[in-house]
């Protein structure tokens, strides 16, 4: 998807969003269905997303990074 700096700069998320996003890797934010199975040494997120959120938000950034995908092709 080009990375954050292009994420946010095409309007697809927000710094914050993204943010939230990366508690997915913690146990803290999500338990046994978090990405990781130990807590990461970086702080957890301030604002953490449920699982339902987080799958929203890559369907949401797929439904807008595909059209786009496919236009370049």
């Amino acid at each position: 998807m080009g990375g954050k700096v292009n994420i946010i700069g095409k309007g697809w998320a927000t710094d914050d969003q993204i943010d939230s996003f990366r508690s997915v890797h913690y146990p803290s934010a999500l338990g046994d269905q978090a990405r990781h199975g130990v807590e990461p040494t970086r702080p957890a997120p301030r604002d953490p997303v449920s699982l339902a959120e987080a799958r929203e938000f890559i369907r949401r950034l797929l439904a807008q990074w595909l059209p786009a995908r496919l236009r370049q092709t």
